[in-house]
């Protein structure tokens, strides 16, 4: 018998997963972080700074909690994903992120 999935709003207690989320898709089918291999930091590190990133409450770029979407099974999180306007407030991701 399937579960039925539930989509919703990412919401702050859902940090860690998301963080999670980003780090098994950045490292695909391989085991290398894009962003720790560019500023030469550790898995844990570039976790604790997604999470921080994300707690922060920036909109409109790859590290907003408001882009992502969790999907639930049986009430617990079972996916992610993030999506976002680039550009909607005037500003690239890009330079959000370097900002951030």
């Amino acid at each position: 018998m399937s579960e039925d999935i539930l989509i919703r709003k990412a919401i702050k207690t859902d940090i860690d997963f998301i963080v999670e989320s980003i780090v098994q898709a950045e490292k695909g089918m391989g085991n290398t972080i894009s962003y720790c291999t560019l500023f030469d930091i550790t898995e844990k590190e570039f976790r604790d700074v997604a999470g921080k990133i994300l707690d922060e409450g920036i909109s409109n770029f790859e590290f907003s909690l408001d882009s992502f979407m969790i999907a639930e099974s049986g009430g617990k999180p079972a996916g992610a994903y993030g999506a976002w306007l680039e550009g909607a407030d005037g500003i690239s991701s890009g330079l959000l992120k370097m900002s951030a």
